[in-house]
């Protein structure tokens, strides 16, 4: 049996290494949003074995996975956010889970090297990586956005060349900067995880199997403070975001 999506074909086996590790996902969070004031309907998190594999004959697979995270930076939000919580729990579940960050960080440089060399350096990093990719053949590879910041994508063509699986997490409209770029990477991945159902409906003419979970906060890292003061007439809200962002505190203001 052969689906088809976007520019190539996917065999059953690599659809089945999507929807494992979707479930797992899925598993990860709920536990990473139980504790969190904030419920999201279960209905947001479409599990992808039921989008796409309806029907597919059984196989044996792997009890654990060896999962490898392209992650954009240890200190960059969409990382701390997306890639290492779930990376965490994920091995806690009997996953094996490897993480390569970008060096410089994806949208950083190295003032002493200036941007020019940074992003040089950033390419030889990644050289590096996608050989540790095809030497170790992870069941599943997760894209966090895009390699690199900028509108070519020729080394994840060749990723994709080398992985059994290949997932693209989105977590926001990255997209509107290269346009071009993310419909061939939609195109070309297994499956895609986004952030939000309107991400969903912008990738879904290019890839049916998405499944959507939101940005969430790991409550083991972040544990709630009770509240000891009854009479306390104010809230206190924590901002986790980027400074660019800190406009968008102005929808909430009194």
């Amino acid at each position: 049996m052969v689906l088809e999506h976007g520019l190539e074909a996917c065999d059953v086996r690599r659809l089945k290494y999507v929807s494992l590790f979707a479930n797992g996902l899925e598993v990860c969070d709920s536990r990473l949003r139980a504790a969190t004031p904030v419920a999201i309907p279960a209905s947001n998190r479409i599990p992808l074995i039921r989008q796409f594999l309806t029907d597919v004959e059984s196989s044996p697979m792997p009890e654990s996975l060896h999962i490898w995270y392209l992650a954009s930076g240890r200190r960059t939000p969409s990382s701390r956010y997306r890639v290492f919580p779930f990376a965490r729990h994920l091995q806690q579940r009997g996953h094996h889970c490897t993480v390569s960050n970008s060096f410089p960080e994806k949208y950083d440089h190295f003032r002493m090297l200036g941007w020019t060399n940074s992003r040089r350096l950033k390419r030889l990093v990644r050289r590096w990586h996608l050989w540790q990719i095809a030497r170790s053949q992870p069941d599943v590879v997760v894209l966090e956005r895009e390699l690199f910041d900028e509108p070519t994508w020729e080394f994840e063509q060749q990723l994709r060349q080398n992985v059994k699986c290949l997932i693209l997490d989105i977590d926001d409209a990255v997209f509107l900067r290269y346009p071009d770029k993310f419909t061939a990477l939609a195109r070309m991945c297994d499956g895609l995880i986004v952030g939000n159902d309107r991400l969903k409906e912008h990738f879904a003419p290019m890839n049916q199997r998405i499944v959507v979970i939101p940005t969430c906060v790991d409550a083991e890292q972040y544990p709630s403070r009770p509240d000891t003061d009854p009479n306390r007439s104010t809230i206190r809200i924590g901002w986790i975001g980027t400074p660019v962002n800190l406009t968008e505190l102005q929808l909430v203001a009194p």
